[in-house]
């Protein structure tokens, strides 16, 4: 799933990866549950603005036995595709000479994406693409994140080969491509909203990093789990354990605390909403506790929570989730605002 950059339509991609091209689709819906479009044929979908979207279909093959087909991975651990650009209104389709599929969009047009498919998984290249048709010299790192405003990216480099290898971060501006911040001795990175500090868990503590002096500051927490940012600048650190949320401002004053909201966390871009929920989740009805603009509230999920984290719009004002209900998997939109819930077209994503 994905919302557009302004929060109004969410994407959902369903089908079996295993199936022909022609059983994937991609459908789109307004804030409020209504289908606008159904792409038939397509594996997923990136937005590139709040207009503009492009769908990818991944490179498929016979399996052995010819009785199904199965993706075709290249060496890099890239899945080949083919593009498509396409407005929301629907009056303007373009195939793209370029592969956009995985790509990663800052929300203005810009999308860095994987190249060299000769490369091994341990040395990534990346480049970035606009609707120009413009493609940047490629680059070495993976793309895993654009700040909320567009003008910068974040990268991993892998230390070593293997899954589990250590990857070491270094923030880029854009259009330039010039390095912010790196730190090849680092590992995770968790930006705060404006993107100038970045916190991690240690080991009893959280630490707080300047991203332009690389200034340090440490304190003793409570916290055996995830971090996020608030708009306000304040650290949230989960402790899993307790279930509980604990609030620290970035001198490491606890200035207050949730107790049992759930052991997962998730922040929207803009830091105006945390949603804090149970990894572990019920049949029956389970609870999110959504904090939106300094209040705390509960929503009650009618079923099990299928998708991997509830899914929140930019500036926090819409929240999707997937949820089990009477046998099938349901899209839920929430709006926040006027806590108001509804079915995404009616529509199973079984």
């Amino acid at each position: 799933m994905s919302w557009s950059p302004n929060g109004e339509h969410l994407a959902v991609a369903a089908g079996p990866a295993s199936g022909a091209a022609a059983s994937q689709m991609v459908q789109i819906f307004t804030g409020d549950g209504a289908l606008v479009m159904r792409l038939q044929g397509a594996d997923e979908l990136l937005w590139l603005d709040d207009s503009r979207f492009v769908v990818s279909t991944w490179n498929r093959r016979p399996t052995p036995g010819g009785n199904d087909w199965e993706i075709a991975v290249d060496r890099s651990g890239h899945i080949p595709a083919s593009s498509v650009l396409i407005t929301l209104t629907g009056d303007d389709e373009m195939p793209l000479d370029v592969d956009l599929g995985g790509g990663l969009s800052n929300g203005q047009g810009a999308v860095a994406i994987k190249v060299c498919p000769d490369c091994d998984a341990d040395d990534p290249q990346f480049s970035v693409w606009t609707p120009s048709g413009s493609l940047s010299s490629p680059r070495s790192g993976s793309a895993r994140r654009w700040s909320g405003d567009g003008t910068k990216l974040w990268l991993e480099h892998p230390t070593e080969e293997g899954p589990a290898a250590r990857r070491w971060p270094e923030i880029v501006t854009w259009p330039d491509l010039e390095t912010y911040y790196s730190d090849e001795e680092g590992g995770g990175l968790v930006p705060d909203v404006g993107w100038t500090k970045h916190a991690y868990v240690g080991d009893g503590e959280v630490v707080i990093v300047d991203l332009e002096s690389g200034a340090e500051t440490r304190f003793p927490a409570e916290a055996s789990g995830l971090v996020v940012w608030d708009f306000m600048g304040r650290v949230l650190v989960d402790d899993y354990d307790s279930a509980s949320v604990y609030v620290y401002d970035v001198q490491g004053n606890l200035v207050e605390s949730w107790p049992q909201v759930g052991n997962w966390l998730t922040a929207s871009v803009d830091g105006t909403t945390v949603v804090s929920w149970y990894f572990d989740q019920r049949s029956g009805p389970n609870p999110l506790s959504v904090w939106r603009m300094g209040v705390l509230s509960e929503l009650i999920l009618p079923g099990r929570m299928v998708s991997r984290s509830p899914l929140l719009s930019a500036d926090g004002s819409r929240l999707a989730v997937i949820v089990s209900l009477d046998g099938r998997d349901v899209i839920l939109s929430h709006a926040l605002a006027e806590r108001q819930t509804v079915v995404a077209g009616g529509q199973d994503v079984s």
